[in-house]
């Protein structure tokens, strides 16, 4: 899939398209569980979690390089971890 920058067009006035990223729309299905974080080893750089909800799955609107967004009925609070697991579909090559 190529994703192209367009310009954006309303009825009321003509937006040109400004984001830092391309955005691809399509519906990918993913499974979200809240995590906390325990703790970082300073050393290593490895970081401990404990997963601590169960998984909902979800569908997504879009992903960019910025992030992903998707449907849920669950609430998800302002930067709260979330292990996301994305299942992309298969293709022939």
């Amino acid at each position: 899939m190529i994703t192209e920058l367009k310009d954006i067009r309303s009825s009321v006035r003509s937006k040109t398209n400004v984001r830092e990223y391309f955005r691809l729309n399509d519906r990918i299905k993913i499974a979200v569980r809240t995590i906390k974080m325990i703790f970082e080893d300073k050393i290593t750089g490895e970081t401990k979690i404990e997963r601590t909800g169960e998984i909902a799955e979800h569908v997504t609107l879009d992903i960019s390089a910025g992030g992903l967004q998707f449907f849920s009925r669950e609430h998800y609070r302002d930067n709260m971890h979330l292990e996301i697991t994305l299942y992309f579909k298969q293709t022939d090559p």
